[in-house]
């Protein structure tokens, strides 16, 4: 029995055998703490596809050494000492992934989403369609979701370079805030306009990107870029999935906006084949669903790098052999 107040480390010590004892009366494998709620359903829904045989019990908040609830990656992070194959944590990468970060990886009991967040991974084309079809009944042929997350990709990327360089040089003044205004897409109203495969809101996009490309090149000539552009293709970062790694819920506004939009459509389209028979059209919109909530299921497992990782990190630290 201690009967002085906890040091901030015997705090965090001693909630870790808490939770390695609540996993065990729940007969768990292990316990894992995430960031929030939601983050609970993506990781859950990782290990039931790639380690189905363990069964995890899941934590979203805990109490921080000044006796307050907490959530987020900043009291996940609070247990770094304390982490085991008993009790792990899963984080959104922010930025730590592509500024390799000092000990956020597996081998430290660490899983990380690779990409900005778990929003990124929702936006991932693969499944787009299929998400459309899900909310509408109706198969998509009308909106080309890899060409137009490409093409955002290809304007975006030299600007997120720069970005991304700002952060460790600070004579260069290119604040977060900034970039995610850049980078954003008319979303309100009658927009995004679809039309074209959204080429009016990447016309519109590409013009202030560039504007802004040739204020910091003028501003800052002697910029050491081409470091920056090397490590982060190294990492996996090109043209054509720069949007796997902006912040999550820039792009997943982006995405779900344009997706509504697609889904209004294709119900109009198929609405137009009616013969204005009531009932039928009835049936169509009383068995549709809002795109945003079918987005949040978007898993396509094994179909791309920054999923293949967080596979490849599951079966490593289970020991499992990975499926031929």
């Amino acid at each position: 029995m201690i009967n002085r107040p906890l040091t901030r480390e015997e705090h965090y010590r001693l909630l870790t055998i808490d939770f390695k004892g609540q996993a065990r009366l729940r007969r768990c494998d292990a316990a894992v703490h995430v960031e929030a709620d939601q983050d609970q359903r993506f990781w859950d829904s990782m290990f039931h596809h790639f380690a189905p045989q363990r069964k995890l019990h899941f934590i979203s908040h805990s109490r921080t050494w000044s006796g307050a609830q907490a959530a987020g990656v900043t009291q996940c992070l609070s247990f770094m000492p304390y982490l085991s194959k008993e009790f792990f944590i899963c984080i959104d990468s922010d930025y730590r992934y592509l500024m390799q970060e000092k000990d956020i990886n597996i081998k430290n009991f660490i899983f990380q989403t690779y990409t900005y967040s778990i929003e990124n991974h929702y936006c991932a084309f693969q499944g787009l369609d299929f998400v459309c079809e899900r909310a509408t009944g109706q198969q998509n042929g009308i909106f080309n979701f890899e060409l137009f997350l490409q093409r955002y990709s290809a304007i975006v990327l030299e600007l997120f370079i720069w970005h991304i360089y700002s952060r460790s040089n600070f004579q260069l003044q290119f604040e977060k805030w900034e970039f995610q205004d850049l980078i954003s897409i008319r979303h309100s109203g009658p927009f995004p306009d679809i039309n074209n495969n959204g080429e009016a809101e990447l016309s519109i996009l590409n013009a202030r990107v560039q504007h802004k490309l040739s204020f910091l090149t003028r501003e800052y000539p002697y910029a050491a870029i081409e470091p920056i552009r090397k490590r982060l293709n190294y990492l996996g970062v090109n043209t054509d999935n720069v949007y796997l790694f902006i912040r999550g819920h820039n792009m997943f506004d982006i995405v779900v906006s344009i997706g509504r939009k697609v889904c209004e459509e294709l119900l109009e389209h198929r609405k137009d084949q009616q013969n204005n028979d009531s009932h039928k059209i009835n049936d169509l919109y009383v068995g549709s669903h809002d795109f945003e909530n079918h987005v949040k299921h978007n898993f396509s497992f094994g179909k791309y790098p920054e999923m293949i990782k967080i596979e490849n990190d599951i079966y490593k630290f289970f020991g499992s052999p990975k499926p031929l």
